[in-house]
């Protein structure tokens, strides 16, 4: 069945109508452009140089690569809620190690739950403080990131704070 299938293909194609020009804006070739990239070499070129693939490390890397993690922007410190419009956005949240972002994620640990937030760790030096973090609240999603990009983004200087699509609030 197959093979005559593929047999008939040719002969429905000859069949077909032509096809309709909708638009037809003119226009220039392309191949100038792929001639500059110089993506296949040309009779008498010498051979392209070897690429050497990069070794994998002898060790993995594992999160304790990225700490410590410091923010250079942020702070603990209050935060004024305001709306903002980011239709989309997963509800996020920012702490750091710190006494007053302990409390807060000790107090809010179930509400962050019921969004969906997930957790970036702004401030935090070692492993063993990123643990003691995720042992105040869990079942949260708690990522070591430095948050300076993300605070400039927002206009935050101070964390802890709740991050949704609506607004941002302590």
């Amino acid at each position: 069945m197959g093979l005559l299938s593929l047999a008939a293909t040719p002969a429905v194609l000859a069949q077909s109508p032509p096809l309709i020009v909708v638009e037809d804006r003119g226009g220039v070739s392309a191949l100038p452009y792929y001639q500059a990239l110089d993506l296949q070499p040309r009779a008498g070129d010498a051979p392209p140089p070897r690429i050497e693939v990069p070794r994998m490390p002898d060790h993995p890397f594992d999160e304790a690569a990225m700490l410590p993690v410091r923010s250079a922007s942020l702070s603990p410190g209050d935060v004024a809620r305001r709306v903002i419009q980011a239709p989309g956005l997963t509800p996020l949240f920012l702490v750091g190690d710190d006494d007053r972002s302990r409390t807060w994620l000790r107090q809010r640990a179930q509400a962050l739950r019921d969004l969906g937030a997930v957790g970036l760790v702004v401030q935090v030096e070692s492993p063993r403080a990123l643990a003691a973090l995720r042992t105040l609240a869990p079942g949260l999603t708690l990522a070591p990131v430095s948050g300076d990009e993300l605070a400039q983004r927002l206009g935050l200087r101070h964390y802890p704070v709740l991050v949704t699509a609506t607004g941002i609030e302590q």
